[in-house]
């Protein structure tokens, strides 16, 4: 069974090298390997010719820079793969990769299988392994419960991805779309060991909390889910999918006092407003958020000072943590 890995490419050069071989190298020899070069500025592209020059299962195309959605999904347009695995370009995996997983989905027929993803390199294994398989409705609804939600960390059979996008000039992407794999499965499988390294970037999306445009992206993200969820009737996920539409506002709103000193300035506000006021007083939802979003949420429009203070030192406490793990 031929893998096609997907490798959306923006501005690598320091990395890119590592991945290619990562992947270049396994003994799992059956590959596609689609390189979409996302208008890089640097030396990136080059780097992609000349592999693409030196292996034949390489495939080349290159676009101007319109985000990582719009590269995955045209390596989705082109593969022809039985499988995909969606790899990016400053991270690396590990050199049996593909010979393990593929030998999960061939034993137990799986449509999907997942692994874990680590920082560290010298993370190998756990001191037990464990292997389980869900169907595809409790797959679903573990997905849609904010688990496993990565492009990345799977290998996923190609017809499941059929007519499926990945909403475009959006950060986390992959919270609108992976739970939609989940859906059409028969069978998925979970294995505890990592074989996917990633490296913190702190300008990406999950890094960079101080973005307003980016915030609100997570909030559509979590609408799409909760739309998903309730339409296909899975019930025991509509707390959550609620809980992460508020939270994702409550975050949003610090970051708006960061930006514009007044949220009421930035352009998000009032779609923000209007959400929680819709939903503040679902009780099955707020129970989910933790002590700091109930306060925070509480005092929304009903104690001002209180919100801003709770919303400026909330900024302070995420600025001195990432502070602290850009220097590790």
């Amino acid at each position: 069974m031929k893998i096609s890995v997907i490798i959306p490419v923006y501005n690598a050069e320091n990395y890119l090298e590592e991945c290619l071989n990562s992947v270049l190298l396994q003994p799992y020899k059956n590959l596609e390997i689609l390189l979409i070069n996302d208008g890089s500025t640097d030396s990136s592209y080059e780097i992609c010719q000349r592999y693409a020059e030196t292996d034949q299962r390489i495939k080349l195309y290159s676009q101007e820079n319109q985000g990582v959605s719009v590269a995955r999904n045209l390596g989705i347009e082109k593969a022809t793969g039985d499988f995909i695995h969606f790899v990016d370009s400053d991270d690396y995996i590990s050199p049996n990769m593909y010979t393990d997983l593929m030998e999960y989905i061939h034993t137990y027929q799986l449509d999907i299988i997942c692994c874990k993803v680590t920082r560290d390199p010298l993370f190998t294994k756990p001191s037990s392994l464990e292997f389980i398989v869900r169907n595809g409705f409790d797959a679903t609804t573990h997905g849609l419960l904010g688990n496993d939600i990565g492009p990345c960390d799977k290998i996923v059979k190609r017809s499941l991805l059929e007519g499926i996008k990945f909403p475009i000039h959006r950060k986390f992407e992959d919270v609108a779309t992976t739970f939609k794999f989940y859906h059409r499965a028969n069978k998925v499988g979970y294995l505890n060991t990592p074989y996917y390294y990633y490296r913190l970037n702190y300008n990406s999306a999950t890094q960079t909390s101080f973005n307003s445009k980016q915030r609100y992206d997570y909030i559509l993200s979590s609408i799409d889910r909760y739309n998903f969820a309730k339409e296909h009737n899975y019930d025991s996920t509509i707390a959550y999918c609620v809980s992460q539409i508020v939270e994702g506002c409550l975050s949003a709103l610090t970051t708006m006092y960061v930006e514009h000193g007044n949220p009421k300035e930035s352009p998000y506000y009032p779609k923000i407003r209007e959400l929680i006021l819709k939903y503040r007083n679902n009780k099955a939802a707020i129970s989910l958020l933790n002590t700091k979003y109930k306060i925070f949420l509480y005092s929304f429009e009903r104690a001002p000072f209180i919100h801003r203070k709770m919303a400026l030192i909330s900024a302070w406490s995420k600025r001195r943590k990432q502070k602290r793990k850009s220097v590790q």
